[in-house]
């Protein structure tokens, strides 16, 4: 019956965030999102941000996001080295996830506070 399975889940004590990063979205959008996800996400509950680059061209997602990211350690990049489109950049982000829940966002969504909780 599914209303004993719902009162007996318990959501893990961490939570993942896999962020599927659109290939010609621009940069101010991108930050935005990633840093609505960091300020506005519990640290208890964010274990990592994937963000997935699906073949860009844009040369602002390359070795400058690179250089923008190192400074956090729980955002990752994912890079496919051919464009395969948001289901499958979603799947390669998903194998690259650590945690047990998954939350995929789009490259120009904000978070507000308590989303996550």
């Amino acid at each position: 019956m599914v209303s004993d399975r719902i009162e007996t889940f318990r959501w893990p004590t961490s939570c993942d965030k896999c962020h599927s990063l659109l290939s010609q979205r621009g940069w101010t959008a991108l930050l935005r999102t990633v840093h609505s996800i960091i300020d506005r996400s519990p640290p208890s509950l964010l274990q990592q941000i994937v963000l997935v680059d699906d073949a860009s061209t844009q040369d602002h997602l390359k070795e400058e996001l690179e250089l923008y990211v190192s400074k956090y350690p729980k955002i990752k990049i994912v890079r496919s080295p051919e464009r395969v489109g948001l289901i499958r950049a979603r799947l390669l982000g998903a194998t690259h996830a650590t945690a047990p829940v998954l939350t995929y966002l789009d490259s120009h969504c904000e978070c507000a506070e308590g989303w996550l909780e």
